[in-house]
């Protein structure tokens, strides 16, 4: 079977992406150069890494805390003024015992820059000292507490979910867009510490990706349904909007047809153990392969769950 007719199929603790025909897009990429802001490699490479996040291995490694930081509008926020608020705050939670940090920056309507962050430390209520030392750093620029939000985690797939959307929104967000004299604006995100990520990676035969495809549009219609049904009445509108998207989601946008909607992928936020129910189910098709993606070098089986 030729790369034309396989696909990979990336299962992560809290998100699935499918690929058609892997491998053959440019054999010899361009080396990356200067960071010029939020691109689609960039947010892809950010969302990949926040679905591969083990949640369950974060389990009593930490007190988590959901971070966001604005700067106020006193004084003009350069690139150097960012990044070096940026490391003395780092520098500040490092005394604090820090455990580990995903951050990730953006701008807001205006171009003043502000830092999402989920962050780990030894113990709970840390909330203030957070913001405090935030305050210490960036309060030359008129930043105020009202603008600074640090709250306890509870739940960690629905805040790995919130920095997620960032990295798969249109790169012509206003978020994404560089102000004046952010030319060269250094990193959009990063991370600190250790953090324990894993993925299972299959191969699969063409027939299979599609059905894959449609099963997760499935699934996907049927949670904005019902996100839809328990919207309050000021969400409606922005739940109604979901469900379009969840409807359209394999189609090809252009007016001109649809030749690449065939080969369109999908990168998704869904829970590990229903993509795994999922490639259990299609893989027992007799006429399905699906196999670990290391093993696509051996002889082709056709039959039931392999690798």
């Amino acid at each position: 079977m030729g790369g034309k007719d396989v696909a990979k199929i990336v299962i992560a603790p809290d998100g699935v992406k499918l690929s058609k025909a892997p491998g053959m897009g440019n054999p010899e990429p361009p080396v990356r150069g200067k960071v010029s802001g939020w691109t689609k490699a960039v947010a892809r490479r950010n969302n990949d890494f926040l679905m591969a996040v083990d949640g369950a291995a974060l389990v009593d490694q930490g007190e988590p805390y959901a971070v966001s930081l604005t700067f106020g509008r006193a004084e003009i926020v350069s690139p150097d003024g960012l990044f070096n608020v940026r490391e003395m705050f780092f520098r500040r939670l490092r005394r604090m015992g820090l455990i580990r940090l995903h951050w990730l920056v953006e701008f807001q309507g205006d171009g003043v820059p502000h830092l999402h962050m989920l962050l780990y430390l030894p113990g709970a209520g840390q909330e203030g000292a957070i913001r405090g030392h935030w305050l210490d750093v960036a309060g030359w620029s008129g930043a105020r507490a009202s603008g600074q939000h640090v709250v306890s985690v509870n739940h960690l797939r629905g805040w790995k979910q919130y920095l997620g959307k960032h990295g798969i929104r249109g790169v012509h967000h206003y978020q994404r867009q560089m102000p004046e004299g952010w030319e060269e604006p250094g990193r959009m995100w990063g991370k600190l510490g250790q953090w324990p990520t894993r993925t299972l990676e299959l191969e699969c035969d063409q027939e299979t990706f599609f059905r894959f495809r449609r099963a997760l549009r499935s699934y996907r219609i049927a949670a904005a349904r019902k996100a839809l049904r328990e919207a309050k009445p000021a969400d409606a509108g922005k739940a109604r909007r979901s469900l379009v998207f969840a409807r359209n989601c394999l189609r090809e946008p252009r007016e001109d047809g649809s030749p690449r909607a065939t080969l369109r992928g999908v990168n998704q936020w869904v829970p590990e153990a229903v993509t795994m129910r999922l490639a259990i189910e299609l893989s027992e098709r007799p006429e399905a392969m699906v196999r670990d993606w290391a093993d696509r070098a051996r002889p082709l089986p056709r039959n039931g769950v392999k690798g």
